[in-house]
């Protein structure tokens, strides 16, 4: 029975999803968000649902970046289902308008091809096409419409996105509060979106997955016998205020314990700031730009991995962390500062900070440098065991395919 439904539901999914190769790689691209949409779409697929994909070439706008006009691409995925990106002039305001034309039809079109069908949009955002326009699209072709809130608010205030951005955000936060109460289902990310732009709607709350990129590069966990009276702590990703570096290096001012020892990748505004602190403390290491074998290989040499989180209370609110999941799954121990349910959910695998500061940092550094490294690796075990049994993206996308089935569908 349940396969018959399945056949019976065409999803079409609107996103920024594209190959993560050098044909689209630019400084547009978040890897982050690729790897998201890709693990939800790959789930989809999984429960053997018919994926229709259609693309915002995410790419930096004209004459930022030297493409003029991003043109529709088909591409095949993974031989699975086919990628469909949408043309446009791409300067800011007029692409955003001809990528939400061309959406627009390109809807009630593939609506007519499955007339017979339960219809759903699944939008990556609310971004790009333009939420109104996909809003309206739904109505008139008696879709429904379910939209994954993973990056509402405005950008944090140490970002300077220009004034023309700043105001068009603006527009966007306003049509989200209109438009997203009076969506057909909402996934998201963090608690706080429902309660701030849907209170009293249904959503179903999906903070991430483990994708399989990321699984194929497990290694075997094993007691960490190298440099072994010293504790490795690894900070990951990019290097700037919002994720600690300074509040980090801060702590290792404080901390004298010359058997702890910081390691730094990356790249970032805050790189001087570690070349300087790698200058300063011997104890402080920075390990380059990696790509993900290179850093899967330190990794496992790390005895702790660092999710460290510094904004502003209304700039975090609608956040969650995705490289928290990676460093869950790696099987290394995690300590991480307090985000939207962090602690509720995964406070028992990992080690929640009281506050963001540079003293209780340290604090737990110190008190973690004394765990023998069998400790340090049963609690990594425990983390990847949890992750493995209730976070890849076929687990969450099932429970994606399961809210529209039975929720959204009423």
């Amino acid at each position: 029975m349940d396969n018959i439904k399945k056949k019976n539901l065409a999803i079409l999914f609107l996103g920024s999803l594209v190959p993560y190769t050098p044909e689209f790689q630019n400084p547009g691209v978040s890897l982050s968000g690729l790897l998201v949409q890709e693990g939800i779409v790959d789930g989809l697929l999984n429960q053997n649902l018919q994926v229709d994909i259609l693309s915002s070439q995410p790419i930096p706008s004209f004459p930022n970046y030297k493409t003029f006009f991003c043109k529709r691409i088909k591409i095949s995925y993974k031989d699975r289902a086919f990628i469909t990106t949408l043309p446009a002039i791409n300067i800011i305001v007029i692409r955003e308008i001809m990528k939400g034309t061309y959406a627009f039809f390109t809807i009630i079109l593939w609506s007519l091809k499955n007339l017979n069908k339960k219809r759903c949009i699944l939008q990556y955002g609310v971004y790009s096409p333009p939420l109104p326009i996909i809003f309206f699209a739904c109505k008139i072709t008696n879709s429904k419409f379910v939209s994954l809130l993973y990056d509402l608010g405005m950008p944090p205030k140490k970002i300077n996105i220009g004034r023309i951005r700043t105001i068009i955000y603006y527009f966007v936060e306003l049509f989200a509060k209109i438009l997203i109460p009076r969506l057909d289902g909402r996934i998201v990310i963090n608690e706080n979106v429902s309660l701030d732009y849907a209170q009293q709607k249904h959503c179903l709350l999906i903070d991430g997955g483990i994708n399989n990129n990321v699984k194929s590069r497990l290694f075997d966990l094993k007691v960490n016998t190298t440099n072994s009276s010293d504790t490795i702590f690894l900070c990951a990703g990019a290097l700037w205020p919002i994720n600690g570096t300074q509040v980090v290096i801060d702590a290792m001012k404080i901390n004298k314990n010359q058997n702890i020892k910081i390691w730094f990748a990356g790249k970032g505004i805050d790189l001087p700031i570690i070349r300087q602190a790698e200058e300063n403390d011997s104890r402080i290491k920075y390990l380059g730009m990696l790509d993900l074998d290179q850093l899967f290989s330190y990794y496992q040499k790390v005895d702790v991995l660092m999710n460290v989180r510094v904004t502003e209370d209304d700039e975090c609110r609608y956040l969650f962390p995705s490289k928290f999941f990676e460093y869950l799954v790696t099987g290394k121990y995690v300590i991480t500062t307090q985000v939207a349910h962090l602690e509720r959910d995964y406070g028992h695998v990992c080690s929640v900070l009281s506050n963001n500061s540079p003293e209780t940092l340290s604090n737990e550094m110190e008190e973690i440098s004394k765990m023998s490294k069998l400790e340090l690796n049963a609690k990594g075990e425990k983390a990847r065991k949890y992750m493995i049994e209730n976070r890849t993206w076929d687990i969450q996308s099932a429970k994606i395919y399961e809210y529209i089935n039975s929720t959204v569908f009423i």
